[in-house]
């Protein structure tokens, strides 16, 4: 009661709000697949899940997981989103820079979270608001085995006032992800085009030079001109999708 104002938004708030209080509670009462199987069972029947989920014991053993997840770490976030008329539609590619870092294991605010356990990876890049690319030279590779990718990104930075210098073919075409390189003093630059490719990641190099390695993910979803700055809600749930609208996609992430 007295949450949300009855629109899909609202209800996105208060499934945040259920969420988090059941989380609380489940925890404080300790995790056992005795205390939680009539929870899932009961959340199997009611709700529509993603086909990994589809189960009591596959939500028993998700929820089992995690057991040493403290609840200060963990955040509910809606994906940015904003009004189209009267309808709700999901902004990219601030929308697909978010699915890339929680795919590739990154927290929201765009550290690694493998870095507790010793590991390293390139730094995210980040993505809002109008880009101009005055001033700035770039050489593009294509990463794939999509032909044509290089001359589309070529022509979405031409757009936007960067300099091209040049297109081609990477040295392996097995890129599962866009990289951008940056030689010494150009990381603000890098960042800049950055925001034109969702998921990018940003990684240093000893050359002058910008370059941008197109991966297969730039192949699969291209996210070429920014959207206009999302609405953001303060806090995110389980995948919400209102059969009016599926563009309040939701998660939760620890």
């Amino acid at each position: 009661h007295g949450i949300g104002d009855g629109s899909d938004i609202g209800r996105i708030k208060r499934q945040q709000a259920f969420i988090a209080g059941l989380i609380k509670k489940v925890k404080s009462d300790g995790l056992t697949p005795t205390k939680l199987l009539p929870l899932a069972n009961a959340a199997t029947k009611s709700m529509t899940v993603d086909p990994g989920l589809g189960s009591a014991n596959k939500l028993i053993s998700f929820a089992m997981s995690m057991k040493g997840i403290d609840l200060h770490n963990t955040t509910f976030i809606t994906v940015p989103w904003r009004y189209q008329g009267e309808r709700v539609a999901i902004v990219e590619p601030e929308a697909d820079a978010l699915w890339a870092a929680l795919k590739a294991d990154r927290t929201l605010d765009g550290e690694d979270a493998g870095k507790k356990n010793g590991h390293k990876k390139p730094e995210p890049a980040q993505s809002a608001g109008p880009v101009s690319g005055d001033g700035i030279a770039v050489a593009i590779h294509n990463g794939t085995t999509t032909g044509g990718l290089a001359s589309r990104a070529a022509t979405a930075l031409t757009e936007h006032g960067f300099t091209v210098t040049g297109t081609g073919n990477a040295p392996s075409q097995d890129h599962s992800t866009t990289t951008i390189t940056y030689g010494p003093g150009q990381r603000s630059q890098a960042k800049t085009v950055a925001r034109l490719f969702a998921g990018a990641e940003l990684e240093p190099a000893s050359t002058d030079g910008i370059t941008v390695t197109l991966g297969q993910s730039y192949a699969d979803a291209p996210s070429a001109v920014p959207s206009p700055e999302p609405d953001t809600l303060p806090s995110v749930a389980h995948d919400a999708r209102s059969a009016d609208d599926d563009a309040c996609s939701n998660l939760s992430y620890g």
